[in-house]
């Protein structure tokens, strides 16, 4: 009777491993759709604004003197600077405008923020050429790159990492429920018979000196003549021979088919493979007919 039942040794480590492998393009899928997504995100939320910024000197003209002292000159700037943060102001330039005073100095840095480089620009210069009593110093430059940059690196890694665990667990989920059999527990687990043997995988060699009329460079079965075969690969074939012949002794039985669920699966080489066994060991040849490609 099958067994429904959960058993973690019905799991082989290669298998899952493969299986992830196999799914690799889903976890890549998963992890483009999470970049895209955060870049989307980005630009339907993201206004870059772009500010323009210039430094200029406070000048106070007074009487036949050119200038007054350092001192007045400061409390002016301060005045300047008072003046450029107001509300009426910034609703007059229709622009945001930021002013800091240099400490004990007559230098004003004047800053214009606008939603694009020309419009600061713009607004600085009606700033700066609307008041005679402000010298510049250092030039008004149009802004290059937005004053509000966003780093979306660190939002990418994680929104990857997080999208890369969710498909590999899905994939893991989707993967553990798949009925299939990977270990020799769980062909006892599964399957509705005895387990006699169990043979592993042996890698199929292309034969290089054969005739075009054969299928040059076509991987050829690995048969138990080839002495290329692996050791373990010959004695699992005579262990499941030796236990078939047991149990077809025991149950009067003297015909041994093999089937599968699919085509190129490896029954014909299965077939030969018991057969060559079975003649290594006592010399006598089988009846082997192949019902179809395997």
């Amino acid at each position: 009777m099958k067994d429904e039942r959960f058993f973690w040794g019905d799991l082989h480590p290669v298998c899952v491993l493969r299986g992830l492998l196999y799914n690799l393009w889903v976890l890549i899928l998963a992890v483009l759709t999470a970049w895209l997504c955060v870049e989307g995100y980005h630009l339907s939320t993201y206004h870059p604004v772009y500010t323009a910024s210039a430094t200029v000197a406070v000048n106070v003209k007074g009487g036949t003197s050119a200038y007054t002292s350092l001192d007045l000159t400061a409390r002016m700037a301060q005045v300047f600077a008072s003046v450029f943060q107001s509300d009426t102001f910034r609703e007059a330039a229709q622009c945001d405008v930021v002013a800091s005073v240099l400490p004990e100095t007559n230098l004003i840095n004047v800053q214009v923020t606008a939603e694009n480089p020309r419009e600061s620009f713009l607004s600085l210069k009606n700033v700066l050429e609307n008041n005679a009593e402000l010298r510049v110093i250092r030039d008004p430059q149009v802004p290059l790159a937005p004053s509000n940059p966003v780093d979306l690196k660190p939002y990418h890694m994680r929104a990857c990492v997080g999208a890369m665990l969710a498909a590999s667990l899905i994939v893991s989920v989707l993967f553990l429920r798949r009925d299939t059999v990977q270990t020799p527990q769980a062909a006892r687990h599964k399957l509705d018979g005895r387990v006699l043997g169990t043979i592993g995988h042996e890698r199929k060699e292309k034969r290089l000196f054969v005739k075009k009329s054969r299928g040059a460079g076509r991987k050829a079965a690995a048969l138990l003549t080839d002495p290329f075969v692996r050791y373990t690969y010959t004695e699992a074939y005579q262990d499941l021979c030796a236990a078939l012949e047991h149990r077809m002794r025991r149950d009067g039985k003297k015909v041994l088919l093999l089937t599968g669920a699919g085509e190129n699966e490896g029954k014909s080489s299965v077939a030969a493979n018991l057969a060559l066994a079975r003649f290594k060991k006592t010399g006598i040849a089988q009846n082997f007919r192949p019902a179809g490609g395997g």
